[in-house]
């Protein structure tokens, strides 16, 4: 690498390193902040559950990393790294999982090459039982490249609308920016 000169490659490497190191961080810290028995909130009735929530957001940065090397991903590749949301009972749980994830992401991101960005990246749930919690999520397609970036997107949108959660609970939200 040049001064000052990033390839796509570093670039993406970059901007999941920075997702999993810090937005994760405050991820993270926002859920250690609801109490086991705010899980369930949710602010409007059509609105995820705050634990519900919280998994999701790590579902999807899974999805997001694995697509783009294993050439596309379903509901069976929840199979490696599962946590179903439907049935989580405490923050201990979520943090365990998150762990999980920020992991495979980090390994991901070491076989992340040029190559990779040409792909397009097929998700498709369109055979997920009734029982799965990815049961009509449909199917869609992303450049592997807006698939990764994705990560940080997703991340970084949850994370303020968890945030957003604590305070409608009346608990201090946390500081992003730390």
């Amino acid at each position: 690498m040049q001064l000052g000169i990033m390839t796509k490659t570093e670039e993406v490497q970059k901007f999941l390193l920075y997702t999993t190191n810090q937005v994760f961080k405050v991820l993270n810290q926002i859920i250690e902040k609801a109490p086991d028995h705010k899980l369930g909130f949710k602010p409007a009735e059509k609105s995820m559950p705050f634990g519900h929530l919280a998994v999701h957001v790590y579902n999807m940065c899974y999805l997001y990393a694995v697509g783009p090397v294993t050439g596309g991903f379903d509901y069976r590749d929840f199979n490696d790294l599962f946590l179903d949301p439907r049935y989580v009972k405490t923050k201990e749980e979520i943090l365990l999982y998150a762990g999980a994830v920020k992991k495979k992401i980090i390994e991901t991101t070491a076989l992340i090459t040029e190559k990779i960005f040409e792909k397009e990246i097929k998700y498709d749930f369109s055979t997920a039982p009734e029982d799965h919690f990815t049961h009509g999520w449909g199917t869609w397609k992303l450049q592997s490249y807006a698939s990764l970036m994705s990560i940080l997107e997703e991340a970084i949108h949850h994370r303020a609308q968890l945030n957003l959660y604590l305070r409608i609970m009346e608990i201090e939200p946390v500081f992003v920016y730390n």
